[in-house]
């Protein structure tokens, strides 16, 4: 990842610039063999929508989480108030 991050700054390569050819020249320079990623997954890892919604843990930014969150926080406050 900091080897992609670094060629795409030195190489003026804006973010929606990068793919998978260009992580397989990456990947080439470091362990000799390419990545082998279809473009497709490669525009769905550098999504920031799908980066969100792939973080669905606990405190996570997916809306999944944010509403297990949310649900959880109304339960707790409903019980504070009933006491």
């Amino acid at each position: 990842m900091g080897r992609t991050v670094t060629k795409a700054i030195d190489g003026h390569i804006k973010p929606d610039e990068i793919d998978a050819k260009f992580l397989d020249e990456v990947a080439i320079e470091i362990n000799g063999e390419k990545l082998g990623l279809d473009q497709k997954t490669v525009e769905k890892a550098l999504n920031p929508v799908e980066i969100i919604k792939a973080r669905d843990v606990l405190g996570g930014p997916s809306p999944t989480a944010v509403m297990r969150s949310i649900s959880s926080l109304k339960s707790f406050i409903e019980l504070q108030r009933n006491q």
